[in-house]
C-alpha cells in the first residue's frame, strides 16, 4: 500500500523495479527520449518542456499505443 509520501516523491528504485505491481502503472516523472512499454509499467515522460514532444498513452482492448504532439 502506498503512503502519502509515495504520492509526492519517488525514486529510481521504482523505475528499476522488476516485479509485478497490482496493476500496470502508467507514469511520467522519469524522462526518456521515447515512451516505453515495460513488463509492469508504461512510461510516457518524453521531457516535453525541453524536447517539445508531449506523449499520451492510449490503452484499450488492442493494447497500448502512443500519441505524440510536437510544438
Amino acid at each position: 500500500m502506498q503512503q502519502q509520501i509515495d504520492l509526492l516523491w519517488n525514486d529510481e528504485g521504482f523505475t528499476a523495479a522488476d516485479h509485478p505491481f497490482e496493476k500496470v502503472i502508467v507514469h511520467g516523472d522519469h524522462a526518456r527520449p521515447a515512451p516505453f512499454i515495460g513488463k509492469y509499467r508504461i512510461g510516457i515522460d518524453t521531457n516535453a518542456h525541453e524536447s517539445g514532444e508531449l506523449t499520451a498513452a492510449v490503452i484499450d482492448q488492442e493494447g497500448c499505443r502512443f500519441l505524440q504532439a510536437t510544438s
